[in-house]
């Protein structure tokens, strides 16, 4: 069990995540940026969360109720403000982690740095929506640099 309410661990874990992310993408055009906002992102924030996370869930290992079989599952499962923020911070590290993918991974792609922006908003705010943008706009970015590296 952790010592601190639920609530006052959901406020600090949101409170980190907007400053996290305008880091991130600050990164995208200061390359000094670069390594600690990986750090951040694929060692820091998932070590912090993942030992929050077995604090939070750990105590109720076996669940007495609910599960993953059904949704009905899943919601009696969330009903304990423990578990539910359990969940808020597996939502915020994935799409976190996800967000910094898509800005390592710009580094290599012909993409323009600007146009990762709304990515990343959109992966904060709507997680899978925001990395389907980035996938579309690097095959779109592939397919115009192919044509223009093509000789005529």
């Amino acid at each position: 069990m952790l010592m601190i309410e639920p609530e006052v661990l959901f406020g600090l874990a949101g409170g980190l995540m907007l400053p996290l992310w305008l880091f991130l993408i600050a990164s995208l055009w200061l390359q000094r940026l670069q390594a600690p906002a990986d750090w951040i992102a694929f060692v820091g924030l998932p070590v912090l969360f993942g030992l929050l996370y077995l604090l939070l869930m750990g105590p109720h290992v076996p669940f007495e109720e609910g599960g993953f079989g059904s949704l009905a599952e899943v919601r009696a499962l969330f009903a304990h403000d423990e578990r539910l923020l359990a969940g808020w911070l597996h939502f915020l590290v994935f799409d976190y982690f996800v967000g910094a993918w898509i800005a390592r991974d710009q580094r290599s792609e012909p993409v323009h740095a600007l146009l990762i922006v709304p990515c990343l908003l959109l992966c904060f705010l709507a997680g899978p929506v925001g990395l389907l943008l980035y996938l579309l706009l690097r095959v779109a970015g592939r397919i115009l640099h192919s044509r223009v590296s093509q000789p005529a």
